[in-house]
């Protein structure tokens, strides 16, 4: 529609001018009311042809909207946009916005992201940063992380398989409700230094117990699990810390080894949760299947048997920890 200056008043009708513009119905009184309310005598062509009224302010305040709450359906941002600005833009109006329109680029929909709010504390914020510094200093061959999973029978069952188009896939399986078991591992650069299961959850006195073992043990190279000089880190779960974990920290100590705790709700920074990773796919395999419902210890064993030493290199190197060597 080509732009027109209007002075005075019009006294024919809107249909009269959309039949000889041709434009789609409702657009010249669109125009008309957001030259009379506005002062202003603009259109704006959208990808069906139809006025939008978003204009830059408006994007960026739909941008911020987004940003601060990427799940914030069209129809609140429509009511937001309506509320805080002159603009009464449709929802679809606002979903073209939100993929194609804004400063930042375009946005997909995708499955969120959850983290804590505890992780985003003053505090915790402050700590993270002195543990990267503190890190970035050491040697991270005398890094060991330590950390805790559980494991029960049917998580070896896989969930999906093959049937006719149209057909239910079955297959029986073990369903029944079973016992869980605790898996406690402590790795290093070295591999998985030493690991036990226990049945049912862990406790106090099994995590101190699990360090009095590991101190016991020594690498296939013949020096003990835990040396003069190393790092243990681990997550400040309850039973890692107060009075187990005072206990624990001074009894490290008086053979030269520290212990730290990853700051609150940070897996990214501990590669154990890698170990894990790998660790359950391959409770996923065919052969671990019997084995598991056979006896669980031995199969976490296996298991844990399958995760190399170029296994935990890359896993310290995805976080980070070996790209300063």
């Amino acid at each position: 529609m080509p732009s027109v200056v209007t002075t005075g008043y019009y006294t024919g009708s809107f249909r009269a001018i959309e039949r000889r513009f041709k434009v789609t119905a409702g657009i010249p009184k669109r125009v008309w009311n957001n030259f009379c309310e506005m002062g202003r005598l603009e259109y704006y062509r959208s990808v069906r042809g139809l006025k939008s009224l978003l204009e830059q302010p408006e994007l960026e305040f739909v941008r911020i909207l987004k940003e601060n709450r990427p799940s914030m359906p069209y129809k609140e941002i429509k009511e937001n946009v309506e509320h805080f600005t002159a603009c009464n833009p449709s929802i679809s109006a606002i979903g073209r916005a939100v993929r194609t329109r804004l400063s930042t680029g375009i946005m997909t929909w995708k499955r969120m992201i959850r983290p804590s709010a505890e992780k985003f504390t003053p505090e915790n914020i402050e700590y993270c940063q002195m543990y990267i510094n503190f890190m970035n200093i050491l040697d991270p061959h005398r890094i060991k992380f330590f950390d805790e999973t559980g494991v029960k029978v049917d998580c070896a069952n896989r969930h999906y398989g093959h049937s006719v188009k149209g057909t239910h896939c079955i297959e029986v399986m073990q369903n029944a409700q079973t016992q869980n078991v605790t898996v406690n591992v402590l790795c290093g650069t070295s591999g998985v230094m030493y690991a036990n299961t226990i049945n049912g959850a862990s406790n106090t006195v099994e995590f101190l117990n699990f360090f009095y073992k590991a101190s016991q043990t020594t690498q296939p190279n013949g020096n003990p699990v835990l040396e003069y000089g190393d790092y243990i880190v681990m997550d400040k779960a309850a039973i890692h810390r107060f009075e187990g974990g005072r206990v624990l920290a001074e009894w490290l100590d008086s053979f030269g080894v520290t212990m730290i705790y990853l700051p609150v709700y940070s897996p990214e920074l501990n590669p154990v949760e890698l170990l894990f990773n790998k660790f359950k796919t391959v409770l996923h395999r065919y052969k671990f299947c019997n084995i598991l419902q056979f006896n669980i210890h031995v199969g976490v064993y296996r298991a844990l048997q399958e995760i190399t030493v170029s296994d935990l290199r890359g896993f310290y190197n995805h976080v980070q920890y070996l790209q300063r060597v």
